[in-house]
Parts: structure tokens; C-alpha cells; sequence
């Protein structure tokens, strides 16, 4: 990557179309891994959806890739800020995701069953236990990419050849970066042991 220039704030729709162009299969699989960890829970969206609203967004210039920052970085940090809007969007929005639709309306004909919704059984206290274990885990392996990006496949239920695989690497990077992520995760490993 170029040195970038100290009073330049943001790549030009050029240099981003570059970046992009410059990526290699392993760079779009890590990409994609990041877009379904973010997405996840997220109604109406899949990971590929949220990637391509992120690069869509970014290529119009309606979001900024600053000089110097990787370019998962940029993706990654654009698709938290789209689906924490979703989820705030969702949130506050006027369709109840977890009501159960009564049926007792009209119909077209004899036959046809009243259309439900599943209740969530999850308890407000749940989610907020996963979504603050998910930011712990995250501040665990920040420093970390390769650890950061084995935590997106596991999150998705793809452990060894399969998430090798995914992320190009050998049996012995995949082995040596299981082993440092799960001694970063000792800490969270205690207090679910202790709780």
C-alpha cells in the first residue's frame, strides 16, 4: 500500500476501485465471513447483501475508505455502521419481528391458515449477555486479524479443514492460530466456568 498523503482524508473513487480490484479470492472470503458475522440476526439481510450495500455505498462515496487503513478494516467497520442502522431501523420500526399474527381476519378462501410469526423465546437479559460476550471476544482478538477471522468462522459453525480452507491456509497456520485464539479466549472461557 502507498505511503498516503498527511492532508488527504479519504481515498479517491479511483484509488478505492484499485484497492478493490487488488483482491484476491482469500481477501473476498475474509470479506464475506466479516459480512455474515455482521448481518447476523439482521431481518432481510444476508451477509452477501450487506457487503454489497457496503461496497455500493463506498464506491458512491457515501462512506469513506481513509488512506493507510486495511481494507477489511474499512469494510468491516462500514457493514457494523449499515446493520447497526438496520437493527435500530428494526428495532423502532412498526412491525412487531415477534408477534404472532391472530388469524382472525378475513380470507380468500376456505383453506388457507392464518400466516405466524415465531415468538422469540430469547429474554432481553440473553441478548444483552451475547451481544456483550460477542464485544468482549472481539477486544480479545483485536490485535489479532488471523484470530479475529478464525472467532467469524467458528461464530458460523466452520471449524477445521472447512475453515482452513475458507481462509487459504495450511493445516499448520490453521492450527497455530487455533491454538493463540484459544489462549486469548482463557479469560471468557473462566468467568462462563465461574458464572
Amino acid at each position: 500500500m502507498d505511503i498516503p498523503d498527511p492532508g488527504k482524508e479519504r481515498l479517491s473513487p479511483e484509488e478505492v476501485h484499485a484497492h478493490l480490484r487488488a483482491f484476491t479470492a482469500v481477501d473476498w472470503a475474509k470479506a464475506r465471513s466479516l459480512a455474515r458475522f455482521a448481518a447476523a440476526g439482521l431481518i432481510g439481510w444476508s451477509g452477501d447483501d450487506l457487503l454489497a450495500e457496503a461496497l455500493t455505498r463506498l464506491q458512491e462515496g457515501c462512506r469513506i475508505w481513509r488512506p493507510g487503513v486495511h481494507p477489511l478494516v474499512t469494510l468491516k467497520t462500514i457493514m457494523r455502521s449499515i446493520a447497526d442502522g438496520e437493527f435500530k431501523k428494526q428495532k423502532n420500526g412498526p412491525i412487531d419481528q415477534h408477534a404472532v399474527v391472530d388469524g382472525d381476519g378475513p380470507h380468500d378462501d376456505d383453506d388457507s391458515q392464518p400466516v405466524t410469526m415465531s415468538v422469540s423465546e430469547d429474554t432481553a437479559q440473553q441478548v444483552a449477555d451475547c451481544r456483550s460476550q460477542l464485544e468482549w471476544i472481539e477486544r480479545l482478538v483485536e490485535d489479532d486479524e488471523d484470530c479475529w477471522l478464525l472467532v467469524q468462522l467458528w461464530a458460523e459453525g466452520r471449524r477445521g479443514k472447512v475453515a482452513a480452507e475458507e481462509l487459504g491456509w495450511d493445516a499448520k497456520k490453521y492450527d497455530a492460530v487455533r491454538q493463540r485464539l484459544q489462549r486469548r479466549l482463557e479469560p471468557l472461557q473462566e468467568v462462563r466456568r465461574t458464572a
